[in-house]
């Protein structure tokens, strides 16, 4: 994410290289950085949670691997 910005500049006048597509590639990484950061803050919170309860709701793990899911899949994509 914090690279793209030179790699952009790097590349952006070479020929047969589409704004269009620079742009779709920077949008999908800013939605990846967002869910990153999402998963990051509910995992943190699930380790304070394990740290007081020694428990974790079922529904807090479901929801961490699902965001984990969607998070890891839109990285590869």
């Amino acid at each position: 994410f914090y690279s793209g910005h030179q790699a952009e500049e790097a590349v952006e006048h070479l020929p047969g290289v589409s704004e269009h597509f620079i742009d779709q590639h920077e949008d999908a990484a800013d939605v990846s950085l967002a869910g990153i950061e999402a998963l990051g803050l509910l995992s943190l919170g699930s380790l304070l949670l394990i740290r007081k309860d020694r428990h974790i709701p079922r529904w807090l793990a479901s929801l961490t691997l699902l965001l984990a899911l969607a998070t890891g899949a839109s990285v590869i994509c």
